[in-house]
């Protein structure tokens, strides 16, 4: 790849890329054919030791289109390890990620890039619309209406941490020094999203939905023989949220304590699902084995304790869709973690 330490371009795309072949092509000519000067962006694309055509067409586009650029990765290392490659060749103002998968509304990027000129935010905020099998398309809603500040806590707290929809400034990012390479490969984005919000960036909204976010079946988030590991993935980002995050609790509480207790709510969902009066909890210790239905007990006693250590409480979450998933799926876990059961 070339050297760029000085360019005209404001964005860089970035678009980790393993096994993505069927839809590859849709993604790359959408990110061409926006409303947006071509010198205004770099797409890069990181090619995660993909073993289909993925990279074929990855050359094809990167020989008829300059503004395209291609790092190869000899092995696949996972969707963390992608990322942060794409980070590390980053020279922009801004970036800005999208899955190989998905794809942006034409004029989308446009308005976000407008949003951060003229409010200088590090953070730029949007709706998405999101595509599931055999359902209509939705968007992501958050609140447009209140305060600044209030509107990042109502993101937090509507746990909307998605990478592929937000643009960053890339001085924040580096001032930081957040490596996420290794980090946990289920809702990685959760902690690196985390991180940067406990330290308040300037943060602003664009409420016109932007981005399309197309989940498959095949997806990795909705493979039910990773439940166990997404459950392993979310406790060790609790982990990771709680030690980064509590350096900033003094200087920034309340945002800080909806971001451990939004990661704290994720784990309860995953994990003490697993203890739930739910037909899927049920159905979930079925397929779990001894061992690590005690893993599981052994990471809400790690919650329990850090909880009581740190002088904090569990806060029933603020929107009404996840009032009703706690009362389905955690009710049981929050009560027994406030008597000190497990």
């Amino acid at each position: 790849m070339q050297n760029r330490h000085a360019l005209k371009e404001q964005i860089s795309i970035l678009v980790p890329c393993y096994n993505c072949e069927s839809y590859l092509e849709k993604c790359l000519q959408n990110l061409l054919n926006i409303n947006l000067d071509k010198d205004k962006y770099l797409i890069i694309c990181y090619n995660d030791g993909s073993v289909d055509k993925t990279s074929k067409i990855l050359q094809v586009y990167r020989k008829k289109h300059s503004n395209i650029h291609i790092i190869d990765g000899k092995k696949n290392k996972g969707l963390p390890w992608a990322r942060q490659q794409l980070l590390n060749e980053t020279k922009t103002k801004y970036f800005y990620f999208v899955d190989s998968d998905d794809f942006v509304t034409q004029d989308g990027l446009a308005k976000i890039y407008d949003i951060a000129l003229s409010t200088d935010a590090d953070i730029v905020l949007s709706k998405s619309y999101s595509y599931h099998v055999g359902r209509k398309p939705r968007i992501n809603w958050f609140c447009k209406h209140f305060s600044l500040k209030k509107s990042l806590i109502y993101y937090v707290n509507n746990n909307l941490f998605y990478l592929w929809n937000v643009l960053i400034k890339t001085d924040f990012y580096r001032t930081i020094n957040l490596n996420h390479s290794h980090s946990a490969s289920f809702a990685e984005d959760h902690l690196f999203l985390s991180v940067l919000f406990s330290f308040n960036p300037k943060t602003t909204f664009c409420i016109q939905p932007t981005y399309h976010y197309i989940a498959h079946n095949q997806s990795e988030m909705h493979n039910a023989s990773k439940v166990f590991k997404r459950m392993v993935d979310n406790f060790k980002n609790f982990e990771q949220i709680c030690e980064k995050v509590m350096s900033n609790i003094k200087e920034y509480p309340i945002l800080c304590e909806a971001l451990i207790n939004n990661a704290m709510y994720i784990v309860l969902m995953n994990v003490g699902m697993v203890f739930s009066y739910s037909w899927m909890g049920k159905k979930i210790r079925k397929n779990l084995d001894n061992i690590q239905i005690d893993e599981c007990k052994e990471m809400l006693r790690s919650i329990q304790f850090f909880i009581q250590n740190n002088h904090l409480k569990i806060k029933m979450p603020s929107s009404w869709w996840k009032r009703i998933t706690a009362f389905l799926f955690v009710h049981k876990v929050i009560k027994q973690l406030k008597k000190n059961k497990f």
